[in-house]
C-alpha cells in the first residue's frame, strides 16, 4: 500500500467501523508509522480489500515474534478477497520467523468464519474491561 491508497481506506472504514473510527488519527498511523516502518508492518490491498499485519515482540521473550493482524477490511460482497489478504499475512509471518499470527481487527463484523476458513484456533478465555463506552 502507498499514501495515495489512503482516501480509499479512509472510505472502506468509514463503511465498515463504528461512529468512533477516527479518520484524521488513523491518516497520521497509516501514513506516518505503518508506511513509515516496513519491517514492522505489512499492509496489503486488493482491488476492494485492504489489510495491515504488525510485528510485535514481548520484552521477556525477545525471540518469540508475534505477527498480529490488527485491521482488516472489505467492501460490500468482496469478503473473499479478504481471505488472500489473511493468507499473504499468514505467509509474511512465516517468512519473518513469527511463532504466532493474531487476528484481532477490532471491527463489529464477525471475524469467526475468515478465522475458520483459515484454520485459526480461538484464543480463549478472552477478557476485557471497558474503561469507557
Amino acid at each position: 500500500m502507498t499514501e495515495a491508497d489512503f482516501d480509499w481506506l479512509n472510505y472502506l472504514c468509514k463503511k465498515r467501523y463504528s461512529h468512533k473510527y477516527d479518520s484524521d488519527t488513523t491518516a497520521a498511523w497509516f501514513k506516518n508509522v505503518v508506511l513509515k516502518s516496513p519491517l514492522m508492518f505489512f499492509a496489503c490491498r486488493t482491488q476492494d480489500a485492504f489489510a495491515i499485519t504488525l510485528i510485535s515482540i514481548t520484552p521477556w521473550l525477545p525471540n518469540s515474534i508475534e505477527a498480529n493482524l490488527v485491521f482488516v477490511c472489505a467492501d460490500d460482497g468482496c469478503m473473499w478477497q479478504a481471505i488472500r489478504l489473511l493468507r499473504s499475512s499468514i505467509d509474511w509471518a512465516k517468512r519473518r520467523e513469527c511463532s504466532l499470527w493474531r487476528m484481532s481487527s477490532d471491527t463489529d463484523y464477525d471475524l469467526t468464519p475468515l478465522a475458520n476458513r483459515l484454520g485459526v484456533t480461538e484464543l480463549s478465555p478472552r477478557f476485557v474491561l471497558r474503561l469507557k463506552s
